[in-house]
């Protein structure tokens, strides 16, 4: 089974490549990525520099892999390649004979964007963090949270783009950036965690790990 990993450089790249090292399966693993000083372009396994998925030639390249190496199976792991590849995963499964392992559209939207997230969560019953868009935050909203709050980008990943709201002041500077939420700051002392759940197509959860 031939794979090939995107996100080279990125510590999911990483995670994904080790474990596939690791199994038992008979694999050849292929890694792609935008960075050229990305070090797993530069391992023994085949690699490949691609564009960057904002580019009109992303998908077009990645087919072009998948086609000349045969590859079987696709796996993205940058949160911007897997959006893209998930609007695109009809087409490449056309074009080429892999399988690729990404969500739907709608549903990989939806965690894409945090504010849509928080919505999700909420409309389903789940915990979720009191969460503003720009434009739904009024004074009631403010007085009802209370300082801190924590301002950050809709997208975008690895904690960046995050801002501690202390008081009003910052509030205001944090509204006139493009794409920010407003969240309740969570009183959680003891480190931050992550869950990740891997849910096959037959909508089974396949495994779930937990980190702190």
């Amino acid at each position: 089974i031939r794979v090939l990993v995107t996100g080279g450089g990125g510590d999911v790249c990483r995670g994904v490549v080790q474990c596939l090292d690791e199994s038992q399966l008979d694999l050849e693993i292929f890694a792609a990525g935008a960075d050229p000083h990305a070090y797993i372009l530069y391992e023994e396994r085949r690699s490949f520099l691609v564009p960057l998925s904002a580019s009109e030639e992303y998908v077009g390249t990645l087919c072009n892999i998948l086609n000349k190496h045969s590859v079987d199976v696709l796996i993205p792991t940058i949160d911007s390649e897997i959006l893209k590849i998930s609007q695109c995963r009809d087409r490449i499964e056309r074009l080429t004979s892999a399988r690729v392992c990404v969500g739907s559209n709608d549903s990989v939207s939806i965690c894409d964007d945090k504010l849509l997230t928080a919505k999700f969560l909420e409309g389903h019953g789940f915990p979720y963090p009191i969460s503003y868009g720009k434009n739904e935050l009024t004074a009631q909203g403010i007085a009802s949270l209370g300082y801190p709050l924590i301002a950050k980008s809709r997208r975008g990943g690895g904690s960046k783009e995050i801002w501690m709201i202390e008081r009003e002041s910052d509030l205001e500077k944090a509204l006139c950036l493009d794409d920010v939420m407003i969240q309740e700051r969570l009183d959680i002392e003891d480190n931050e965690y992550t869950a990740s759940v891997y849910i096959g197509k037959d909508l089974e959860p396949k495994g779930c790990c937990i980190f702190k």
